[in-house]
């Protein structure tokens, strides 16, 4: 987890970091949330593989978890209790 966030922190405007993971890295998403970055982690046809994508994301929409098909967005503002949620 420290060395994905490291190599988030190095991202630039337009830059996504891309990970495999064997499961979703739920507990990494809070630590995301509070440094303000978007990211989406989506399910792969193989069964322990999950796909995370991570970006600069201040005021962008993000798919928060593998429902990434199923239209489960939030802000990232929103997530964190900060921001209007209207």
């Amino acid at each position: 987890m420290r060395e994905t966030l490291e190599r988030a922190e190095s991202l630039g405007g337009h830059d996504v970091l891309v990970q495999y993971n064997d499961r979703t890295p739920q507990s990494l998403f809070p630590r995301l949330d509070d440094r303000w970055y978007a990211y989406a982690a989506v399910g792969t046809d193989a069964p322990t593989a999950v796909v995370t994508a991570i970006w600069s994301g201040e005021g962008e929409w993000t798919v928060s978890d593998e429902r990434a098909g199923e239209g489960d967005q939030t802000d990232a503002r929103e997530r964190s209790g900060e921001g209007d949620a209207t």
